[in-house]
């Protein structure tokens, strides 16, 4: 258990190590907190046989992990940024919760006689001369399809499955959130919105950030893919209708950024605010706010 938990910590350090979680850390949280359980109930080899420990120690993780995470879910009133439900608050949990129960679980098995105590015994012994071929076929079977299995484990582990590819493309008020974005401003107002990116394209990805305020003139809107405004790569200016700005941003599988982007617009007007992320040259997603822009001294 000390030596499962050594290796989810190295994997919190080094991301690569990814399979280590998976190997160890499904029986930390799925059998652990639920066999040093059983162990501290029924310290006595009498009572229950290895077979019923191991399915109750299943049944009892299953029910101990999300009681843990609920009381942890409750510590996020007294912290919201750094408790709750996070890696590093349920993985020192469950960690207390196994030492300490298995510490019991130590205890009242020491305090019984030996012969009382339950133990676990392999007994791992070879075939004899007297076994018939029969047996010692299936013997040889039976050891190669374990072997089998576990290469096949911990094949799956080390090469999984690539899920879907795709980006994810947002934008959020100057508070962080998605709420209090900028619906009325004036001429020369400035304003602030964050727009963020994270990839799950399974390879390092360049992409375009490209912003223009397409005015609406009546039933019509002078939008990007219609006027195509010449594009200047520059950040946090003054925007009008006449032209786009744009930056480029790389960002590597599974990372987010969050992007500030501080902006006015130059003329009065009822404005498309288009939010364009662009991927090899094409727009890949986009997104718009309305804003309006009341008169004023035009800058």
């Amino acid at each position: 258990m000390v030596a499962s938990t050594i290796l989810l910590l190295l994997h919190i350090l080094a991301p690569s190590l990814t399979p280590l979680l998976v190997v160890f850390g499904i029986p930390f949280i799925l059998f652990f907190p639920g066999w040093v359980t059983v162990s501290a109930l029924f310290p006595e080899k009498k009572g229950l046989d290895l077979l019923e420990r191991v399915a109750l120690s299943f049944g009892l993780s299953i029910a101990i992990t999300p009681l843990i995470g609920l009381l942890l879910n409750y510590t996020w009133y007294a912290d919201p940024e750094h408790l709750g439900i996070r890696l590093w608050t349920v993985l020192p949990a469950i960690y207390a919760y196994v030492v300490l129960i298995g510490l019991l679980a130590v205890k009242r098995r020491t305090s019984l006689d030996l012969e009382d105590r339950f133990e676990i015994v392999i007994d791992i012994s070879f075939p004899e001369e007297d076994t018939t071929p029969l047996d010692k076929a299936l013997t040889v079977i039976l050891v190669i399809s374990i072997i089998a299995s576990v290469a096949t484990l911990i094949y799956v582990i080390v090469t999984p499955k690539e899920g879907e590819h795709f980006t994810a493309f947002y934008v959020l008020g100057p508070s962080g959130k998605a709420s209090g974005y900028p619906r009325n401003l004036t001429v020369g107002e400035n304003a602030t919105i964050i727009l963020g990116v994270e990839n799950h394209e399974y390879k390092t990805v360049t992409y375009t950030i490209v912003v223009y305020p397409a005015l609406r003139e009546g039933n019509y809107t002078r939008e990007y893919s219609v006027v195509h405004p010449p594009i200047f790569y520059r950040w946090n200016t003054t925007l009008s209708y006449t032209f786009a700005i744009a930056r480029n941003v790389t960002v590597k599988h599974g990372e987010e950024v969050k992007i500030p982007f501080n902006f006015s617009i130059s003329k009065p007007g009822f404005y498309k605010l288009q939010l364009l992320l662009l991927k090899d040259g094409r727009v890949y997603r986009d997104l718009h706010l309305w804003i309006d822009v009341k008169g004023g001294e035009e800058v």
